[in-house]
């Protein structure tokens, strides 16, 4: 398995049985979730959201593990806390603007990673 610098993909792997179909297609699936989540978080941040955000973040954790996103990990626990704290806080802003970068470069590497698995 291709060496991946945010990703550990040990866990699909191993689901997969080594079924390198089933792999892209979880990743193709992966992709397009978790662009369609962030596009949710980035509006529920500008409203200010708290509930939305917290939401988005227990959805996206299952499949964060699975594709081994083990660098996001606390990001993804403690915005979903979120909906029990203000919003007007620099900290929670920081840890959501950085987990919505970290998380289009993770978009980004398994894109690449299955265009490489495609060609």
């Amino acid at each position: 398995m291709e060496k991946l610098r945010l990703c550990n993909l040990a866990k699909l792997e191993s689901m997969s049985n080594g079924n390198s179909d089933f792999i892209i297609k979880m990743i193709h699936s992966f992709i397009y979730n978790t662009t369609t989540a962030l596009d949710e978080f980035k509006s529920s941040i500008e409203a200010k959201d708290l509930m939305t955000l917290s939401k988005i973040a227990h959805k996206l954790k299952p499949s964060f593990d699975i594709m081994g996103v083990h660098s996001l990990k606390d990001q993804i626990l403690r915005i979903e806390q979120y909906e029990r704290e203000p919003f007007e806080n620099d900290e929670m802003m920081a840890i959501c603007n950085h987990f919505m970068e970290k998380s289009v470069e993770v978009i980004d590497e398994l894109t690449e990673y299955n265009n490489n698995k495609e060609a």
